[in-house]
């Protein structure tokens, strides 16, 4: 199982004292809260949301191969 502190995640804190995060490693994956708790819980939940839709579109992937689309080496 993957740690929080596995991904690289930047946090940064607003001028109004809420905090952003922005998971480096998996692209357009965002969080915003006003608590720093709130944020783990927020980045927990952007996490599982980005890989659910990744195998969600994995899914929907339909491949045709044929006999003349493979090399040999």
């Amino acid at each position: 199982m993957t740690d929080l502190k596995d991904l690289n995640i930047q946090i940064f804190q607003e001028e109004d004292g809420s905090y952003y995060a922005e998971v480096k490693n998996l692209p357009w994956c965002f969080t915003a809260a006003n608590t720093i708790e709130d944020l783990e819980i927020n980045l927990k939940e952007a996490i599982n949301s980005y890989i659910l839709s990744l195998q969600k579109d994995l899914i929907n992937v339909k491949f045709n191969i044929s006999s003349k689309d493979i090399t040999y080496a």
